[in-house]
């Protein structure tokens, strides 16, 4: 995923941005 390596440890920020870009990929009626 696009922001699995942006940070060489977890980042709480990173973290919230992927579960948003999951949930609006998920609006699409996607995967």
């Amino acid at each position: 995923m696009i922001f699995d390596h942006v940070y060489s440890e977890p980042h709480a920020l990173v973290e919230e941005q992927k579960a948003w870009l999951q949930r609006y990929e998920e609006s699409f009626g996607g995967e």
